[in-house]
């Protein structure tokens, strides 16, 4: 009994600390590319997550120290789906080797912004939230 309230109670912490229950699946955002992109490319639709702070950190490594680089690999860590279907690392690598998908790349890095970016009025109300305390 104690070693069960023991896991609820690090399951709980875990919560707390990553904002997800441990066994909830990651929320995926879906876009539409359109059209005559998804013709030209064989891609309708693209899915990302948002990252955890660890995987940043992976994605920052990524760029061996080339801040140009770290959209294009934080936006890399978080496509998981190509047409619906789970991307893999074979399939991974060959979608972001093809110069066709140079304007689906650039596309899923604005997803990757827009998903992960506060909302100008967020960034009003938390920067005018501010206390100064002196002392």
């Amino acid at each position: 009994m104690a070693a069960a309230r023991n896991d609820q109670q690090q399951a709980g912490a875990q919560s707390l600390i990553t904002g997800q229950s441990p066994k909830k699946a990651r929320t995926i955002f879906t876009f539409t590319l359109p059209e005559d992109l998804a013709e030209e490319t064989d891609i309708q639709t693209v899915g990302l997550v948002q990252l955890k702070g660890t995987e940043e950190v992976e994605g920052a490594r990524a760029t061996r120290g080339d801040p140009m680089r770290l959209p294009f690999e934080l936006a890399r860590k978080s496509l998981k789906q190509i047409n619906g279907k789970d991307l893999g690392m074979t399939e991974e690598e060959a979608f972001w080797e093809r110069p066709a998908n140079a304007k689906v790349r650039t596309l899923i890095v604005t997803a990757f912004n827009e998903i992960n970016q506060p909302s100008n009025e967020q960034n009003q109300s938390f920067l005018k939230s501010c206390q100064v305390k002196v002392g």
